[in-house]
């Protein structure tokens, strides 16, 4: 298997509408109309600048850590 991409990030936030603005304000992400579905079904929302996504979790028990997915260019 070979790794293509950086899939995306789950990051999670205290404080989703700050985190939204500080994403927009300093790197230039916008909310990712395509899955903003996710969101209105209580999942994250996924924001992106490009070709690159974050999604954004509102943080309630989760501990600090990172989820990274990749793309890869098999299944197995």
């Amino acid at each position: 298997m070979r790794l293509t991409s950086i899939d995306h990030v789950h990051v999670y936030v205290d404080d989703l509408n700050e985190a939204v603005k500080w994403y927009k304000d300093i790197l230039f992400f916008t909310v990712t109309p395509k899955y903003k579905f996710w969101f209105d079904q209580g999942g994250p929302l996924v924001i992106n600048n490009n070709d690159v996504h974050l999604s954004l979790f509102k943080r309630t028990s989760q501990s600090i850590g990172n989820t990274i997915a990749f793309g890869t260019d098999k299944l197995h």
